[in-house]
């Protein structure tokens, strides 16, 4: 269900005021069901100016690979077991280790410990994952002042946070989240052999997909455009920048498991704005833009000119744990792009247009830290990794 429902127009200080709703029932067929809805208002005071404002609340069901993909044994890394000798955790007391399978005498034991520094543990999917939530409050401006005809400024502001996200706890967070937190949900997927070992055998830490941790991010859009700048016989110039300013993109992967290097500094998040690195994925550059010139020209040919930019990284090692000043990669640098094209039409129906992408040639800055999570000691997902790309692209409409 959707509805606009209009309140006031043309009255003093109320040019328009309307609210919107919407609202959807959904049933996936495995017992999961949910409910999602939106509330939004709008009010121009004058035709000038518009405010407007949002909430909603939106679900990420999980998909038939996080639902049912086959439960297997793998391997995790582990300097020891947090009950054995080799890397005995302070935290976990005697009760503790015995509570969670170790045999009195074993507490402390070098035979807690893997001689391959590998453990075991239990991955695949969970039919029981309940669906992710997240909430949207934005709150924006419009202003098209009417004696500049053709320019229009918009401003929003965005606030998103993801509840019971859908992922994996790892086993050695399930460890500290038992031993040093006392968590029984975390202590109850470590499941012991006989013998209290977690490396041989049926020995392993469970580590399926769960609904745990979350995500938020707050910023700013901005969106400038200005169209129908008359050049006289030579056509008409268009503008338009529009850029993201983010104010944090916080990541709580475990609830309670302390992710802060410095143990006089407890904290269970971190924030990946303006940083990159395996934990954070792709770079999160704090500004973005993308700024447009368009050249209309009277003799069927369009020709625009873009700038792209995102501005400087800081590599982590870790959660808020950045990289050392004197490691080469700490920075990826700002990047800048200019793409130009021209597109001439052929006829009403029938168009050609040739274009040049990154013109300079610039390549990104590389490091050793970009991992899996990239490709070629970048992100692709992020800068042009391929450096100028010229297309020709024909377009026929019937």
């Amino acid at each position: 269900m959707e509805a606009r429902m209009p309140i006031l127009q043309d009255q003093a200080f109320a040019e328009s005021l309307s609210f919107d709703t919407a609202y959807r029932y959904s049933d996936y067929g495995t017992g999961v069901q949910t409910d999602t809805y939106k509330f939004g208002l709008e009010w121009a005071p004058v035709s000038d100016l518009r405010l407007r404002g949002s909430y909603q609340r939106a679900v990420r069901a999980a998909n038939i690979v996080e639902l049912f993909t086959a439960q297997g044994f793998n391997l995790f890394d582990a300097a020891g077991d947090p009950c054995g000798a080799a890397a005995r955790d302070p935290q976990a007391s005697v009760e503790e280790c015995i509570a969670t399978g170790v045999p009195a005498g074993q507490v402390g034991s070098s035979a807690l410990d893997s001689p391959a520094g590998q453990y075991n543990f239990l991955q695949g999917g969970n039919v029981n994952l309940q669906p992710e939530e997240s909430d949207t409050w934005s709150y924006g401006v419009v202003f098209q002042p009417r004696w500049v005809p053709g320019l229009a400024i918009t401003v929003d502001y965005f606030d998103i946070s993801i509840a019971d996200t859908i992922t994996t706890f790892g086993p050695p967070n399930t460890w500290t989240a038992c031993y040093a937190n006392n968590d029984p949900a975390a202590c109850a997927r470590i499941n012991r052999n006989p013998n209290g070992q977690l490396w041989v055998g049926n020995g392993f830490v469970q580590d399926l997909n769960i609904n745990i941790g979350s995500l938020s991010t707050q910023g700013y859009d901005l969106n400038v455009g200005y169209t129908g700048i008359e050049v006289g016989r030579f056509g008409s110039l268009a503008f338009n920048l529009t850029g993201t300013y983010l104010l944090n993109l916080i990541t709580q992967p475990a609830p309670g498991v302390d992710l802060h290097p410095d143990p006089e500094i407890t904290r269970d998040w971190y924030d990946c704005t303006g940083f990159y690195s395996s934990v954070c994925l792709t770079p999160s550059p704090q500004w973005r833009h993308r700024f447009r010139t368009s050249w209309q020209t009277p003799w069927d040919v369009d020709l625009s000119f873009t700038w792209r930019h995102y501005s400087e990284v800081t590599g982590i090692t870790g959660p808020n744990n950045p990289m050392p000043e004197n490691q080469l990669d700490k920075y990826l640098s700002a990047e800048d792009y200019f793409d130009v094209a021209a597109n001439w039409a052929i006829t009403e129906k029938a168009g050609l247009t040739l274009g040049i992408n990154n013109v300079l040639d610039d390549n990104p800055t590389i490091s050793g830290a970009v991992g899996t999570t990239g490709n070629g000691n970048t992100y692709p997902q992020t800068y042009d990794a391929l450096g100028r790309y010229v297309f020709l692209r024909a377009t026929v409409d019937f």
